[in-house]
Order: structure tokens, then C-alpha cells, then sequence
């Protein structure tokens, strides 16, 4: 098999720093194996350099089999984002491979996975992904334990090396300096950590003489001058920790470690010093809080005398310490905060780390603040912002935005005064406003939703106008309580007035649409708004779009036209946007007017008509909407009445082209008293659904469901003349299509 194995770019916005760069040894045991087990292994690390390699032919080119994901909660979004586009190639036939994903994020979100992903790994992988590359797992793999990891073949040092990853530590000046793992599992009860989640209570560890081997290999290969120990708990086996230091000096190893472990398990005076004669130079130490009542409620299993012991020693000795504090712990009062202060001066560690508490996923902590309501903000990735995060971000971080709230937080009234009005604005205003109206959605409005809430770009407010539903929409939303959601419930008022109450709300430089039953790809809001700064004169871009059915499934993929030009000819025979794809600037709705009233129907159409006037408009290419198509459930009465709305509104637009009255008022009074009258009238519409469908199958060689698709359409309306054309095109060889496209772009603009 060809296997990629890679990681996902880490965002800027994050509670947690992602500035270190180091190698990924998780990946580096997976390597080892595959390519121990016969298999061809590629690697990309898009943590160390975000790759675009999904944009190009990279897994054509080497025909990738298995694609497996490195996924952590931090950088969830951008893994949300490879799902959707390896899911997207799949659908389009461009690839034809499996989906992978391993990582923390699998253990302690597993619900978050799209169920389009082929194999799911929680825990320890080396098991796992052979099980899975020979048939012999479900989709959800948790593999046993292994209990002798000298068992494990060295991480591919070969695939890291040549790579620009950081191989120097603070603590002294040799390099390179190599990361080793050498212990998994954590038997403590500590309430911030998940780590038992994702390993388990079981501490399983390498031999001394594993070790020394490891080390002995990077010495020679790779001229390594230092190690760094990237684990939780070091030295909780003292016996190990004793052999290991004896080795290294009873083998005259010179070099230079450091290693990361627990208070308790250091609280011995001969152990540091036997460490720091064996090379060993600093200890990064969880010390928390300077709170014993903090730390018995932590559980972290340590008192403050301990601490002070251990750090005495080690000043005493010259071993170098890292010391990290936790801040904003739940139920942590101001004299314990500065208690904490004043401890860290007190132990004198040589780099001291303080930490603003956020919640992760699955942790007792966690669990704690839900429960008891402590928590004011929610992210995408499941990670909890206590009340005042923000405030301790100024104090402890200087301030730095990327580790605040993504939003300002305000209260909910100042929040109801700031959409209420533009004049009772309070703090920075979004970059999108996201506006959707909802009327009886309650089988689709949550996809809906979390679509947009999962959106690779952050800076959004999502207004929602609930337009009176009657179905359990109404509680669906109320199951939200992400601040960027403005919902709004009113008396059933029509999506003309809805959308225009929810663009009056809206605080945003730009306006985004959705669909209350569709579906937007979690890169569309980024691409949309990057595509907008690049052409200032563009004033309303939409995206291709993937028609899908009730279930999801992909029915067909729909290029739009892109180029303004195009655009603005072909909207003069109908409309060239998905309404629900579309982003426009606020100035182009301040200029020309919102939907107007009097079209209860093609409101959207109207709109873009009167855009494309003042303004340059485009589609990206990429298709980045999921528009859910049903036929079956699309009443005949509305789809005549906004036939009848878009004649209307192309008929004002040539009226003001030729600079005269529009009529509008009377004529939209005239459409709303029409009915769909006669039998013929209803079979028509049901004819247009089955021939819009089968006509943009066989745009894309699909002959067996084009044909079905306008059989069906001949069937309802036999008389419908363009069907009839369109289906005996099915009988022709792919090859003859393009000789017929100019005919049948003929036929299209009739």
C-alpha cells in the first residue's frame, strides 16, 4: 500500500501556544511500522509548514491508498477541513482512496468526525493501522495495549531529519538536541488532564537498555548533542530512572537531557543528583498553584512542601527548572491567584510558565464547569473559556489576541443593544455576519448550523431569524449557547422581511448567506472573504455548489459561471447564484437596497440583478455549498409563483435599463393573486425539477442517471420539448457532447 501519513496546520487563534515545532514521534512510530510491515510511507507535516498539497495532484501522483490524519483538539478545524476536501475528491472521482484519523482529538471527541471518515484510532496506533490496512477492524479501532514497547522499532528519524524542526532547548546551548518518548499512560487523577483518555491508567515504559540504545544511534547518525524527554511522568519509575543514569555513565556517555515529570516522584535528594551527574540538566515541572487547597482540588496529588523541597535541591545541585502554573482554575479566588504569584518568585525556577486555564474535552475539570455553569464561551473544537478568560489573557499573556475569546463577549442585553441598532455598537465588529432565515427546519437546521460554526474562518456573528416555526426548530436552537448566535423569534413575517431584519442586525464588513437545510464546506467563509480583499470590485461572490439529496448523499456537482462578464449577460435569462452560497459587501446592500418587499419569491434574484448593475460579481470555481435538492418535497404552487417573481424581476431590470418606470408595485400584486390554475401548469414544474437534475448529470457523462432523470421529466410533461432533446443526447457516445455544445447552449438560453 502507499500510505500519507500528516499532520494539520495549526491556527493562530488558540488558548494553548503552537510555536513549538518538533517532530511528531507519534507519526514516527507509525512510519517505522508501515514500512516494517512492506508498506510505501510519505509524510507531510503541515504543523511544521502548512502544505496545500490537497490543492494539487500529490495523491494521484503517488497513488495514495490511505490517507492517516494526525488530529489534536488545538487544530481540529484544519483537520475538519482536509475531512471535507479528501471527502469532495472522492465524490468527484478524483481519488479514490481511505480516510484515516488518529491523534488525542479521536479519544476525547469522537462525535466531532465526519461519518464519511473510513477509520477511526483511538489510543496507541502501531496495532491499529496494520489491523486496519489488512481488513481486519470496524471503523472505530482501539487495539490492546502494548505492554512491551522495546517491541516498537525507532521513530523514522530518516523522514524528520532533513526537516526544519527546532533541535535546541533553552536549558543549555548544545544541538541538536532530539526529542524521545520513552512512556505512555498516566496512573493520576489530575481534573485538567484528559491523557487517560487517550492512553489509559496503565504506565508502560522503555527498558534503560532501549534507551541507551536510541541515544547511541542518534549519537552516531545523526551527531546529537542533546535529548529532550517529551513525557508525562519521567521518573515514575525510580528503579528504571536509576538503571538508565548507571548505563549512561557505566558506558561513558556524555550528553546532555532533559526531561519533563511530577514534584512527587523528584522528591529525593539522591535521585536529582544521580540524574545531573548522568547528564541530565533541567526539569520541566507541573507545580500548578501555589494553592494547596487549588492542588487537593486538582487532585494533582502534591502539597507545597514537596515543591519546595524538590526546588531547593535542585538550586542546591545546579539543576535547571521550568515550572508551570495554571491561573483561573474554577473556584480560584484573588488571594489564591496571588498566592500562586508569590510562590513562583518564592521556588525561583529558571523559566517559569503561567497558563490561563481553558477546559479540554473529557477531562473531570471539564465535566466540572459544564456542569455547574462556570464557562463563558464554547469553541468549535469543545474547548471551555471560563468567565473573565479574557481579563487573565491582558494580565498573564500581555494581552495577546490569539489567545483571547474569538469573539468579544459582552452581556446579553449590551449584545441584544448592539444588533438592535447600528448607533449601540459596542467593540469590534466582525469581519461576516452570517444571516440565515429559518421556518420549519427542525430536519436539517443543526447540520445547518454546525456547518457554519465549524468554519475554518473564526471572525463571524451568525444571526438567525426564526420566522415563526411551529416544528422543533424552536427548541433545536435553543440547544446553542454559542455567543457568535444572535437567534431572533418572531411571528411568522416571510423570508423577505426576515432576511432584511437579520441584514439591519448585522454588524459585519460583509454579508454571508445560508440555507437552513444546506450545507457550507468548512473552507467556504475563508476563500470568500480572501477572494473579496483581492477584487475590490467585486461586490457579490457565490461558489459552485454540490447538489445533494434528503440523506446527504451527493447527487451532483454544479460549476457555476465565475467571470463577471458571463455572469452579468446569462442573469438577464435567469439566475446565476445559489441564494445560500452567496457573500456580499455591506456597502453593495447600503447602495442599491436590500430584498425588497413586493417579491416574496426570487427575492435573491431581484437582488443580484440590481448588484450586477453598480458592481462586478463572480463564483468561485471551487463548489464549497452543499445545496440539498428535493423534488419530492418542493410544492408545485411555490416553485410557479417564483417562476412568475423571476420574470418579474428580469423584466424591472430591463425597464431600468432602458430608463423607465418599473411597474413594481402593481405587477407583484398581480402575481400574488395568481394560482397555479390547470393540471398542465403543475406537471410542468414537476417535468423542471426532473430535467434540471438529468440535464446536469449528463453535463458530467452520467448517461444511466441523466436518462432516468428526464425520462422522468418526459413523463410528467410529455410535451416538455428541451427534455426530450436532452434525452436522446443520452444515447450518444460521451464523445459527441462537445460536438452538440453549441446547440446546446442554444437550447439553454431559449
Amino acid at each position: 500500500m502507499n500510505i500519507l501519513l500528516c499532520t494539520t496546520a495549526a491556527l493562530d487563534m488558540s488558548p494553548f501556544s503552537t510555536d513549538e515545532k518538533r517532530p511528531p514521534l507519534g507519526i514516527g512510530f507509525l512510519i517505522s511500522v508501515l514500512c516494517k510491515a512492506g508498506h510505501r510511507v510519505f509524510f507531510i507535516d503541515s504543523y511544521l509548514n502548512p502544505s496545500d498539497f490537497l490543492q494539487t495532484d500529490y495523491l494521484v501522483r503517488n497513488r495514495i491508498d490511505y490517507v492517516g490524519i494526525y488530529a489534536n483538539t488545538i487544530c481540529y478545524r484544519d483537520t475538519l477541513r482536509m475531512f471535507h476536501k479528501l471527502q469532495q475528491m472522492r465524490e468527484k472521482g478524483e481519488w479514490r482512496g481511505k480516510i484515516m484519523v488518529g491523534g488525542p482529538h479521536t479519544a476525547v471527541a469522537l462525535e466531532t468526525i465526519p461519518d464519511f471518515v473510513d477509520y477511526i484510532v483511538q489510543g496507541e496506533g502501531e496495532r491499529a493501522i496494520i489491523d486496519i490496512l489488512e481488513g481486519n477492524t470496524g471503523r472505530v479501532v482501539r487495539a490492546e495495549r502494548i505492554r512491551d514497547l522495546d517491541s516498537l522499532p525507532m521513530p523514522a528519524w530518516d523522514y524528520f531529519a532533513p526537516l526544519p524542526y527546532d533541535d535546541s532547548v533553552q536549558w543549555f546551548r548544545d544541538r541538536p538536541v532530539f526529542v524521545m518518548n520513552t512512556s505512555r499512560g498516566c496512573p493520576f487523577n489530575c481534573t485538567f488532564c484528559s491523557v487517560d483518555s487517550i492512553w489509559g491508567k496503565r504506565y508502560t515504559y522503555f527498558s534503560p537498555e532501549r534507551m541507551v540504545s536510541d541515544i547511541e544511534y542518534l549519537i552516531k547518525t545523526y551527531g546529537a548533542r542533546g535529548i529532550y524527554f517529551r513525557e508525562d511522568n519521567f521518573t515514575l519509575k525510580k528503579k528504571r530512572v536509576i538503571d538508565f543514569c548507571e548505563l549512561l555513565l557505566r558506558k561513558g556517555i556524555k550528553i546532555k537531557w532533559v526531561c519533563e515529570t511530577r514534584i512527587d516522584t523528584l522528591d529525593d535528594y539522591d535521585l536529582i543528583k544521580l540524574m545531573y551527574r548522568a547528564g541530565c540538566r533541567a526539569y520541566y515541572l507541573g507545580v500548578e498553584s501555589g494553592s494547596q487547597r487549588l492542588l487537593d482540588f486538582m487532585k494533582k496529588g502534591i502539597t507545597i512542601e514537596q515543591t519546595e523541597r524538590v526546588f531547593k535541591w535542585c538550586h542546591q545541585i545546579g539543576m535547571k527548572t521550568a515550572a508551570s502554573f495554571i491561573v483561573g482554575i474554577p473556584t480560584e479566588t484573588e488571594e489564591e491567584r496571588a498566592q500562586t504569584i508569590y510562590f513562583a518568585k518564592k521556588i525561583k525556577p529558571t523559566t517559569t510558565w503561567v497558563n490561563v486555564f481553558v477546559g479540554i474535552p473529557r477531562s473531570e475539570l471539564y465535566e466540572y464547569v459544564l456542569e455547574n455553569n462556570l464557562y463563558e464561551y464554547i469553541d468549535d473544537r469543545g474547548l471551555v473559556y471560563l468567565k473573565g478568560h479574557d481579563q487573565l489573557v491582558d494580565q498573564f499573556y500581555g494581552g495577546n489576541p490569539c489567545r483571547k475569546i474569538p469573539q468579544e463577549r459582552v452581556t446579553a442585553q449590551a449584545q441584544f443593544d448592539i444588533y438592535r441598532s447600528k448607533a449601540s455598537k459596542k467593540g469590534k465588529p466582525p469581519k461576516i455576519s452570517v444571516i440565515m432565515s429559518v421556518y420549519n427546519a427542525e430536519k436539517h437546521v443543526k447540520e445547518a448550523i454546525d456547518s457554519i460554526l465549524n468554519q475554518s474562518f473564526t471572525d463571524f456573528e451568525f444571526i438567525i431569524i426564526n420566522d415563526g416555526s411551529t416544528d422543533r426548530t424552536s427548541e433545536i436552537l435553543k440547544s446553542y449557547a454559542d455567543p457568535r448566535l444572535m437567534i431572533i423569534n418572531q411571528a411568522n413575517m416571510g423570508v423577505t422581511q426576515s432576511l432584511n431584519k437579520a441584514i439591519n442586525m448585522a454588524r459585519g464588513q460583509h454579508i454571508a448567506r445560508m440555507d437552513a437545510d444546506d450545507i457550507s464546506l468548512p473552507e467556504r467563509l475563508q476563500m470568500q472573504v480572501e477572494f473579496l480583499e483581492k477584487h475590490p470590485k467585486v461586490g457579490l461572490v457565490g461558489t459552485s455548489v454540490i447538489q445533494i439529496d434528503a440523506d446527504e448523499k451527493t447527487i451532483v456537482e454544479r460549476p457555476l459561471l465565475t467571470e463577471s462578464v458571463q455572469i452579468k449577460e446569462a442573469l438577464l435569462s435567469g439566475n446565476r447564484f445559489c441564494h445560500g452560497s452567496v457573500m456580499f459587501r455591506r456597502e453593495c446592500i447600503e447602495k442599491v437596497g436590500g430584498y425588497r418587499q413586493e417579491f416574496k419569491r426570487a427575492q435573491d434574484y431581484d437582488l443580484w440583478l440590481r448588484i450586477a448593475e453598480q458592481y462586478e460579481v463572480a463564483n468561485l470555481a471551487a463548489p464549497l455549498y452543499k445545496w440539498r435538492f428535493n423534488p419530492d418535497g418542493i410544492s408545485v404552487s411555490r416553485k410557479l409563483e417564483q417562476d412568475r417573481y423571476a420574470a418579474l424581476a428580469r423584466q424591472c431590470a430591463e425597464r431600468r435599463r432602458r430608463g423607465e418606470k418599473e411597474l413594481l408595485i402593481s405587477q407583484a400584486a398581480e402575481i400574488s393573486r395568481q394560482r397555479a390554475r390547470v393540471w398542465g401548469e403543475q406537471q410542468q414544474v414537476l417535468a423542471w425539477y426532473h430535467y434540471s437534475w438529468g440535464k446536469a448529470l449528463l453535463r458530467q457523462e452520467r448517461m444511466q442517471g441523466a436518462r432516468l432523470q428526464l425520462g422522468r421529466a418526459i413523463k410528467s410533461f410529455p410535451l416538455y420539448f428541451k427534455a426530450w432533446v436532452f434525452y436522446l443526447a443520452t444515447y450518444l457516445p460521451p464523445s459527441w457532447l462537445s460536438k452538440m455544445r453549441p446547440v446546446w447552449h442554444k437550447i439553454q438560453r431559449r
